[in-house]
């Protein structure tokens, strides 16, 4: 799966540093007199082992305001012939309202948002079924009113970090661009952080990093080095949350 999160720092500015230049593409789900225009962005991904999905994120451009969006569809497929033919995973499909996902804008970046939706925050997230060994094929795709928010974007992640093998689905067509085409660049989703050494990040790496919460320079819950142990090391532990083998 592609990776925005810079490795070394975990923070709005490392998830900005992996991003391509301004590119973008359409993605949205939107309200029913715009249903032709509905597209998701999809990437591949494999696990070797079972897993259970934690969280989720990506980078949305937004035309106007984030907190009109009324939350996130989570599509997973079992093939390629189904991604391309459903904007609905056969594997999992869910919606995951705004008030369940944490955004902050890219500080050089206005309008442009990381957007991330995992098990901590999220009860919807929490309850997901495990991920056998296997491919899979996956969308995270903003639910937004175009008569009232206008329209959302995912940005491109860096193609030197990974395949630019991504493509978009969009039945109706609205945008001319076919039904499935070629994204032509990776689309951004991200992975992150263990620190007790039990190679999983967990319930006890968790609770390690809450008693630590605040003013705590050198301890390992700061995962970003920055001296405190806050909400950008906390969504480097819970993106890599599961198996760390």
């Amino acid at each position: 799966m592609d990776n925005v999160d810079n490795e070394t720092d975990s923070s709005a500015e490392g998830w900005e540093s992996n991003l391509w230049d301004d590119w973008h593409a359409p993605s949205q789900d939107f309200e029913t007199n715009f249903d032709d225009y509905d597209t998701s962005n999809v990437e591949d991904f494999s696990v070797s082992t079972t897993v259970e999905l934690f969280a989720i994120g990506t980078v949305i451009k937004v035309d106007l305001d984030p907190l009109l969006i009324d939350g996130f569809n989570i599509n997973i497929h079992t093939s390629e012939e189904h991604a391309q033919g459903s904007l609905v995973g056969d594997l999992i499909s869910e919606y995951v309202p705004i008030d369940e996902i944490y955004f902050d804008q890219l500080p050089n970046q206005p309008g442009n948002y990381r957007f991330i939706v995992n098990g901590y925050f999220s009860p919807t997230i929490a309850e997901l079924p495990k991920l056998l060994p296997g491919d899979y094929w996956l969308s995270f795709t903003p639910v937004n009113n175009f008569s009232i928010n206008d329209q959302t974007w995912m940005r491109y992640s860096n193609p030197n970090l990974a395949q630019s093998d991504a493509f978009g689905v969009s039945p109706g067509n609205g945008y001319g661009l076919g039904e499935v085409y070629s994204l032509n660049g990776p689309m951004p989703y991200v992975l992150t952080g263990d620190f007790n050494n039990d190679l999983e990040v967990g319930v006890d790496d968790l609770l390690e990093l809450i008693a630590s919460w605040g003013s705590c320079a050198g301890c390992e819950p700061d995962l970003n080095g920055d001296g405190e142990v806050g909400v950008d090391d906390l969504l480097e532990l819970i993106a890599n949350w599961g198996s760390c083998l």
